[in-house]
């Protein structure tokens, strides 16, 4: 598994609190439930929590081409990192 962190981006930093995405990805040959990579998608100005879940959900009830998310609480050796959505990376 790799786990890459962007550097720090003056952008992701919020009322000294410092909220940076995540992209994992998973040994082609094991991939954990398909997925092979994925985003772990920081809630930066949405409050709610609510923005990504919600219109991944509305378009897989339209029927149309949608991303799989999920929320987790990011820990790594124990610390507690986040509240995020992970959601699957696409293949482009």
């Amino acid at each position: 598994m790799f786990l890459h962190n962007p550097l720090l981006d003056p952008s992701y930093i919020s009322l000294a609190v410092v909220t940076v995405p995540f992209q994992i990805e998973f040994n082609p040959l094991e991939p954990l439930y398909g997925v092979e990579k994925m985003y772990l998608r920081n809630h930066f100005l949405d409050s709610t929590f609510l923005r990504d879940w919600s219109m991944n959900r509305m378009l897989a009830r339209f029927g149309l081409p949608h991303l799989r998310t999920r929320k987790l609480r990011f820990y790594i050796n124990g610390d507690y990192i986040g509240f995020y959505d992970a959601v699957e990376a696409i293949e482009q």
